[in-house]
């Protein structure tokens, strides 16, 4: 596969904060990111459920009595870099950026890479893309 197979992590990042930042402030809530993934699993739409696990690590459903809360809150406070309880676009790509598995076709190895990514973010996500649940 050649340079063009992959897609650049700042664009997939543009893309999917549009869709999540619901009345488009320009900033994320807990509540945009989980309604997001409520109304994705609702209505089936698998291609954003995948896109929030590949880029976000998050699960396809959130419950407040399960595992799938305690990685929502790893993922969102990670990506919350300054504390207040809102992402931003940057903190959003930053995130991305920093914690893309290599792997992936969504990381961008050509040599116009000009994000400076390395691909090894090393946030202890595994091979589902979700950080490790073990103790």
């Amino acid at each position: 596969a050649g340079a063009d197979a992959y897609i650049n992590p700042t664009d997939a990042a543009q893309r999917l904060f549009e869709v999540i930042d619901r009345d488009g402030n320009g900033e994320l809530t807990r509540a945009e990111v989980i309604r997001t993934i409520r109304d994705a699993a609702r209505s089936n739409n698998t291609a954003l459920l995948g896109e929030m696990r590949d880029l976000l690590g998050l699960p396809p459903s959130i419950h407040q009595e399960d595992e799938s809360h305690v990685i929502f809150e790893r993922v969102f406070q990670a990506m919350d870099a300054d504390d207040d309880r809102s992402i931003t676009l940057d903190e959003f790509a930053a995130y991305i950026a920093r914690n893309l598995p290599a792997a992936s076709p969504l990381h961008d190895t050509g040599s116009n890479n000009q994000n400076g990514y390395s691909g090894d973010g090393g946030n202890g996500f595994g091979q589902g893309g979700y950080p490790d649940a073990q103790p």
